[in-house]
């Protein structure tokens, strides 16, 4: 069999080996420059806690979860389909998803946002319920923000609401974010639930990873140069040796694919998560908390440990805050001022909340502002036919697309393999 290289053991590349192995095909290799697989969908333990490498979900309306990977499997905690958000300063109302919470309903009627607010957001709604469930088909052309203007959603609606959540989702709070990712994103959220494997996200990479036979992984093993001729292709590696293959699955981050590619390297959003302690919940519920006065750091918290309680130690609790703009500040000071905003929400918390534990993911997300599948396309468009690219710039940074791109990058190489070899 000729040999196929997948270069990053991310969920991307995690996928094209599992689709690989279940069809049969062995010769197959796996190179990954970190110690472990996941890339930055990891989770750590920190002091019996468990902590993921950044704020991610998975989405159980994710078509791959029902696919290509069973998501039961991994006993999954869902979060509440809604939000607890700061309408007014200092007051906190659980805004719920109806179709999820019924018994909430009167709860969401009773909200302060403006009632033509709360109607457009339906409509909202059922617009985005009509679109594909996979990936958006093509860019909006538009920024979120400019999006959601353009539908007359107010600015109270904006900064209550869109801005801290989705700013959260896309690590963009100015939500300069393509549009289309907008009603991508809503449309899960709506029709699905927000769920965490037991144990944390890694829990995702670990079980993709246990698929696959061990000595197809290579750790510690970065690819320094992508090589090409009628020979196929060789890759320089960091320990200084040559791997050789006849097609290669590039699905590393966006930022080794693009210096592999010899292309620009795209603009990236940063993150913080702040983790903290206490020996009493601040909050019940398995609800996100949305804060809208500003200035601030924390995008949004969560009460952790109110979705699974098997990430802390002995009855603790574990509360997550996202930071997207950290002003460079010290460690120290970022403690204190994210505590400061989750006790100004909840002012019991403060005698019993304890920093834990700060993660920063540099390049956490490729920006995705307006048109910027276009300039995607362009770059797969310049690959050579036993080049196949999956990952983040092969449609946009999600699980779903993770998972989904490594798939349809193997069915490429295989169906690649299988006419090579009737030619011959």
């Amino acid at each position: 069999m000729p040999m196929i290289v997948i270069v990053g053991a991310g969920l991307a590349g995690l996928s094209a080996a599992r689709t690989l192995h279940g069809n049969g095909y062995h010769d197959f290799l796996i190179l990954e420059q970190s110690s472990h697989p996941g890339g930055r969908v990891w989770t750590i333990n920190h002091h019996g806690f468990r902590l993921d490498q950044g704020f991610q979900v998975a989405l159980s309306s994710y078509p791959v979860f029902q696919s290509r990977l069973s998501l039961k499997e991994l006993s999954p905690h869902a979060f509440g389909s809604g939000a607890l958000v700061e309408e007014q300063a200092g007051k906190l109302h659980l805004l719920a998803n109806p179709l999820r919470h019924p018994k909430l309903l009167f709860n969401a009627l009773r909200s302060n946002l403006p009632l033509a607010d709360r109607l457009r957001l339906l409509r909202f709604a059922g617009s985005c319920l009509r679109q594909d469930r996979a990936s958006p088909q093509r860019d909006s052309g538009i920024s979120s923000s400019d999006f959601l203007q353009q539908h007359g959603f107010s600015q109270s609606m904006i900064r209550s609401f869109f801005e801290p959540f989705f700013g959260g989702v896309f690590l963009d709070p100015e939500l300069q974010t393509d549009a289309a990712l907008l009603r991508y994103y809503f449309k899960h959220f709506v029709i699905g639930r927000a769920c965490l494997p037991s144990g944390g996200i890694g829990r995702i990479s670990e079980d993709l990873a246990e698929r696959i036979p061990r000595e197809k992984l290579r750790y510690h093993c970065g690819v320094e140069n992508l090589g090409n001729s009628k020979n196929g292709w060789h890759l320089k590696l960091t320990d200084g040796t040559t791997q050789k293959a006849e097609q290669v699955i590039l699905a590393c981050d966006p930022a080794s694919t693009c210096r592999l590619l010899d292309c620009p390297i795209p603009e990236f959003h940063r993150t913080r998560v702040v983790y903290y302690s206490s020996k009493h919940p601040v909050y019940d519920g398995p609800w996100l908390v949305l804060p809208s006065l500003k200035p601030r750091l924390a995008q949004h918290f969560v009460q952790i440990s109110n979705i699974d309680p098997s990430l802390t130690p002995n009855g603790m609790h574990l509360l997550s805050a996202t930071v997207v703009d950290d002003q460079e500040l010290d460690p120290e000071i970022i403690d204190q001022r994210v505590a400061g905003e989750i006790m100004r929400l909840f002012p019991n918390s403060k005698a019993d909340l304890q920093p834990l534990q700060q993660i920063v993911v540099p390049r956490a997300l490729p920006k995705q502002n307006a048109g910027f599948r276009k300039r995607y396309q362009e770059l797969q468009n310049g690959l050579s036919e036993t080049l196949h690219l999956a990952g983040d710039l092969n449609c946009n940074a999600s699980l779903q697309n993770a998972l989904e791109s490594g798939h349809q990058a193997a069915q490429r190489a295989l169906m690649k393999t299988v006419n090579h070899s009737f030619v011959r």
